[in-house]
């Protein structure tokens, strides 16, 4: 769009893509990446590529999680589905102002679909740091969320009200660092992320001010790197593909060991945030 004094450019690109396993060596139907006690990353037959699995919450037809006479979550005895390491597209966009030689350029992109398992969740529930952990009256005990109990007289699924594993602190300390964080689909988060990759604002100088002294042009400019990095915390993005993304990682810096695209280790360094200036001539 263009007028005698403004123009306005707008860029956008869109990709997606999906990757199944068709077949792997002959009389196989996964192979394991990487994994651990909990949660792993495979090449399975007929899946998407990489698949995330890990031990999971038992569940009742509707959802539910089931807990026991304890209060405690019941966790699936083999590895199932959490999951996918790639987004199911990401969409950039790249817009440009510009009026009578004052110019502002953004430049963001946004990705959507994957989950990773985070080690650093993991981690922060053993020592009691993570919100989850952290968030109530640990004396009081702790009712897990959206769970059910089998009620004996009637052989149904009924709302819980049992604390797990009784109304105490050492009980509730037990519950976070044993119970829920080694199971795989605790620590399993959405890595969904919206990045405003660059801010820049520059201003030309009319000709007539820079003529008498041999120039074409004359540009200043300040510009920010990764000023703002929106995660799936539940503020502007809500979690979809797992748990809150509370800082625990940045999805573009997972460890990945190869293929193994969907575990993230807590050895990553954080993305930088940078601040500039240009002076540009042109004689």
């Amino acid at each position: 769009m263009k007028t005698n004094d403004f123009k306005w450019d707008l860029r956008t690109n869109y990709t997606t893509f999906k990757t199944k396993v068709i077949a792997l060596a002959e009389g196989a139907t996964s192979v394991n990446l990487l994994s651990n006690s909990e949660v792993g990353v495979f090449a399975e037959v007929g899946e998407q590529f990489p698949l995330i699995k890990g031990t999971a919450f038992v569940r009742d037809a509707e959802g539910h999680i089931i807990v026991n006479a304890n209060g405690t979550p019941q966790k699936t005895s083999t590895f199932e589905k959490l999951g996918k390491g790639t987004p199911d597209y990401i969409v950039g966009l790249t817009n440009s102002f510009d009026y009578k030689g004052l110019k502002l350029t953004v430049v963001a992109d946004y990705r959507t679909g994957a989950s990773t398992y985070s080690e650093m969740r993991r981690l922060m529930l053993f020592t009691g740091g993570d919100m989850d952990a952290a968030g109530f009256d640990r004396n009081q005990g702790i009712v897990v969320p959206n769970s059910v109990i089998l009620d004996p007289v009637t052989n149904t699924y009924v709302t819980n009200t049992t604390p797990a594993l009784g109304a105490s602190y050492a009980g509730v300390l037990n519950y976070f660092t044993t119970t829920y964080r080694t199971t795989g689909e605790a620590n399993i988060v959405d890595a969904a992320a919206l990045k405003i990759r660059e801010i820049s604002l520059s201003y030309s100088l009319p000709k007539k001010f820079i003529e008498k002294a041999g120039l074409e042009s004359f540009r200043i400019g300040v510009n920010a790197r990764n000023p703002f990095v929106f995660l799936a915390d539940g503020s502007l993005l809500k979690a979809k593909n797992g748990n809150e993304n509370r800082g625990y990682l940045d999805p573009e810096a997972a460890y990945s060991s190869g293929n193994a695209q969907g575990y993230t280790n807590i050895g990553q360094y954080p993305t930088t945030r940078t601040f500039g200036a240009s002076i540009n001539l042109t004689f």
